[in-house]
């Protein structure tokens, strides 16, 4: 695994090194491990991209914030940001390289207060919080938690179930929908099911953790609002509703650590869906960042 740096800072943030500290630190992980993620390994570096519509020149320092004029409020102003560049994987090594990602983002954590992190597919999501300790917030259209069949390791749809295995993580999903053939197990042990906002913010709260971390699956949001989805499903989210949610995770009062946005499959790097779809994550990602940290 390699470490690369980009041309494009996330929001034009300076470039991330091993001695300093920032409120966030971002980390692109442009990878698929499925043919039926579609292009997610293009999505980090759109939003990458996109992101420097929201900042022309590069950051250093503070950030002098950015106004939001619907809710009229000067959002992430005074926190500083770097940019970690991005993991690429060896595609002859891929199996030995993801055993690393652990390792590499607790670094990245204790750089920040907050680390996001640009994913590919779910099929990362095993590695990415496989070294996190505290409740993960998974907030996903799919259950991801089928029992696993592939020796190899973990997958997208099976993940979740490796994820309860582990010591010291509680696990709380919302934003399921559709159908699955069966009546699907109840979660149990590590693992809980969120109805509503205000069962996902009592759920965070309750957990005992000392931090959290939040999985965003993009498809759970209605392909209406966002259509650059490696697997849509009807019904999904608002983006007002899915802000909704990232506020009642942030208010439950356990530091939220670490953001990751995966399932992002932009068809290609000059589609205009595409550039509006990470306008519309970009936008996500600064909220997030003003509610958690201000």
């Amino acid at each position: 695994m390699r470490r690369v740096s980009t041309a494009e800072g996330f929001l034009g943030a300076e470039p991330w090194r091993a001695d300093g500290h920032w409120d966030v630190v971002v980390v692109g992980l442009p990878y698929s491990g499925s043919s039926a993620a579609g292009r997610a390994d293009l999505g980090p570096g759109m939003l990458r991209s996109v992101s420097r519509a929201l900042g022309p020149g590069p950051l250093r320092g503070p950030a002098p914030g950015w106004w939001d004029r619907a809710e009229q409020e000067l959002l992430c102003a005074g926190l500083t940001f770097a940019d970690a560049g991005d993991l690429r994987m060896d595609p002859l090594n891929a199996g030995q390289d993801l055993d690393l990602v652990p390792e590499v983002l607790e670094r990245l954590r204790g750089t920040c207060r907050l680390l996001v992190v640009l994913g590919g597919d779910d099929s990362l999501g095993y590695w990415v919080h496989e070294g996190f300790t505290g409740v993960l917030v998974h907030l996903d259209a799919e259950e991801d938690a089928r029992q696993p069949r592939c020796p190899s390791g973990p997958t997208r749809s099976d993940f979740v179930r490796h994820l309860e295995r582990l010591d010291g993580l509680r696990i709380v999903q919302y934003g399921q929908r559709g159908l699955v053939q069966g009546r699907p197990e109840p979660p149990g042990g590590s693992r809980d099911l969120a109805r509503d906002v205000a069962e996902l913010k009592s759920l965070v709260a309750g957990s005992g953790s000392a931090s959290c971390a939040v999985s965003l699956d993009v498809s759970v949001l209605d392909p209406g609002v966002l259509r650059s989805v490696a697997m849509p499903l009807p019904d999904g989210l608002t983006t007002a509703q899915l802000g909704g949610a990232l506020r009642a995770v942030g208010s439950a009062g356990v530091p939220v650590r670490q953001l990751t946005v995966t399932e992002f499959a932009p068809e290609g790097a000059e589609g205009p869906a595409g550039r509006l779809d990470a306008m519309r994550l970009v936008q996500l990602v600064v909220r997030a960042c003003h509610d958690w940290l201000t």
